[in-house]
C-alpha cells in the first residue's frame, strides 16, 4: 500500500505498522488503495506541537522508567514505519474482536490490558529495530518552523485574523521565542512573513479566473485597508493588483 509522511513515501507491507504524531501529513494511497485490512489506533497524550511534554492517560499502566523509555523513543524517532512483531498483530486482532463484542461485560478492562499489551509490544519492537534519533524533532525551533511551513503552502489560511500574540499562541510559545525562532529560520518578522504570505495568496486570488474586486482580495487575505494592500503588493511584485488582473484578462 502506499504510504506517505511528510512528503516522504514508502510502501506499507503486511506485517507493518507506522506511528505518526498529530502535526504530521500523512495519507494512505495515491490516492487509491486496494483490497486490505487496517487497524489504527488514535491516543491522545496531550501534545499539538513537537516541543510538548507527553501526558498519558492514567490506564497506561507501565512501569515509570519503560513509560519514559517510550515516550523518549515514539519523540524522537523520524522512522514512519517499523516491523510489527507476531505479539503486536495479535494484540490488534484481540482490540478488532473487543470492539466488536463491546456489549460483552469486562469490555473497559479488556481494552486497557490489550492497550498496555500493545505499548509494551511496541516498546519492543522499537528497541529491537534500528533506529535514528533525532533531537531536533522536539524543539520550539521544529513547531516553529511547522508553522511557518502551514502558513506558507496554505494549510493555515494567512487571511485568517492572525496577530503576533495568536501566532505565538498557535505555537504554545511566548511572543518573544516565537518570534526569536522565526527570525533565525526565515531571517524576518513573524508579521512581515505573515504579510508575504498574504501578499502571495493575494496574488493567486487575482490571476485566478474568479471575478474578485481589489478590495475583496484585500480583506479574503487579512488586510483591513486595500490601500496598504495595494502600496505593499506593489513593493514585492512591482506592479499593482489592477494590473495583475489586467495581464490575467
Amino acid at each position: 500500500m502506499d504510504y506517505s509522511v511528510d512528503e516522504k513515501k514508502f510502501k506499507l507491507r503486511a506485517g507493518q505498522f507506522t506511528i505518526t504524531r498529530p502535526w504530521q501529513l500523512h495519507r494512505l494511497g495515491a490516492p487509491n488503495i486496494g483490497p486490505g485490512r487496517l487497524h489504527w489506533l488514535i491516543l491522545d497524550v496531550g501534545v499539538r506541537r513537537p516541543h510538548q511534554p507527553w501526558r498519558w492517560p492514567k490506564w497506561a499502566v507501565l512501569a515509570p522508567e519503560d513509560l519514559t523509555e517510550l515516550t523518549s523513543r515514539l519523540r524522537h524517532s523520524d522512522n514512519p514505519v517499523w516491523c510489527a512483531t507476531p505479539a503486536i498483530a495479535q494484540i490488534f486482532r484481540e482490540l478488532s474482536r473487543n470492539i466488536t463484542n463491546w456489549e460483552k461485560p469486562h469490555s473497559v478492562s479488556r481494552l486497557s490490558a490489550n492497550l498496555n499489551q500493545l505499548l509494551v509490544g511496541i516498546l519492543d519492537a522499537l528497541a529491537s529495530q534500528p533506529t535514528h534519533e533525532n533531537k531536533g524533532l522536539i524543539s520550539r525551533r521544529e513547531t516553529t518552523q511547522i508553522f511557518l511551513d502551514d502558513l506558507e503552502s496554505g494549510r493555515l489560511d494567512p487571511g485568517d485574523n492572525w496577530t503576533l500574540g495568536k501566532m505565538a499562541a498557535h505555537c504554545d510559545m511566548g511572543i518573544t521565542a516565537f518570534s526569536q525562532h522565526c527570525r533565525a529560520l526565515v531571517n524576518t518578522g513573524p508579521v512581515a512573513f505573515l504579510n508575504n504570505c498574504r501578499l502571495d495568496k493575494a496574488a493567486r486570488l487575482l490571476c485566478s479566473l474568479q471575478q474578485f474586486t481589489v478590495t475583496e482580495v484585500a480583506l479574503a487575505c487579512g488586510f483591513n485597508s486595500s490601500q496598504y494592500f495595494a502600496t505593499h503588493f506593489k513593493r514585492k511584485f512591482k506592479k499593482t493588483p489592477s494590473e495583475l488582473q489586467s495581464i490575467r484578462d
